[in-house]
């Protein structure tokens, strides 16, 4: 008999706004487990770096409540949260946030300047994640010489290299041509199958494929869809 899933994230009737006529998100209920990976698709504007952002911990709804791994995130400390931000949550973005001038192992290393890993290991976990987004070859090379694509790997590995339970992505191909898109998202497919739950959000609709479930923002509201996912 198989196990049911374990949930990684839930959200129930979360609303979010940003002052009292501008609201962000409305009403959002769902549950993402640890097989997952789901995909958020929305217009500029529809709220879906919000919900990331919610998601990742780094901010909390104004109204309703976020659960991180079954864990109520209203009622944990701030050091607590910065604690599950460092070690379980990893987070990549359109814009790459790279230091130019240090070297690609520097920066997937930086990724552990919050955390308690011991230096020893943090660099054997750097080396691996650089592995995993194929650019180990490129670790001597400073960051300022890299393609876009091979800068978004350094951030994928970056943000891996702590081995997190979920991977938040924000458009990570939204400045990247389609051959080097679908470079990422083959990246990105081989993490979720190893075993990493993915939420990204996109304004890209071919991308749905990658991911076993869909949502899309529509007026600041989440509705699953029912387009075909490689999962369903």
């Amino acid at each position: 008999m198989t196990a049911a899933p374990t949930p990684a994230l839930t959200f129930d009737r979360v609303s979010h706004r940003y002052s009292t006529d501008t609201t962000v998100l409305s009403n959002v209920s769902m549950q993402i487990n640890s097989t997952d990976f789901i995909m958020v698709t929305g217009p500029s504007g529809s709220g879906k770096s919000t919900f990331l952002q919610l998601g990742a911990l780094l901010e909390q709804p104004s109204e309703g409540e976020v659960y991180f791994q079954q864990k109520a995130v209203s009622s944990l400390d701030d050091k607590t949260l910065s604690q599950l931000r460092a070690s379980r949550v990893g987070i990549i973005f359109q814009a790459y946030h790279l230091l130019p001038r240090y070297s690609v192992f520097e920066n997937v290393l930086f990724g552990f300047r919050y955390s308690k890993t011991p230096m020893d290991e943090a660099r054997q976990l750097s080396q691996e994640a650089m592995q995993l987004a194929t650019i180990d070859h490129l670790q001597n090379k400073s960051a300022g010489l890299l393609s876009g694509g091979e800068m978004q790997r350094v951030a994928i590995a970056r943000a891996i290299a702590s081995r997190p339970d979920v991977l938040f992505a924000d458009e990570p191909t939204g400045n990247l041509d389609r051959r080097t898109t679908d470079m990422i998202m083959a990246t990105l497919a081989t993490l979720h199958a190893a075993g990493l739950t993915i939420v990204m959000a996109t304004h890209d609709d071919s991308l749905v494929p990658f991911a076993n479930r869909h949502y899309q923002l529509t007026g600041h509201s989440l509705h699953r869809s029912d387009r075909a996912c490689h999962g369903v």
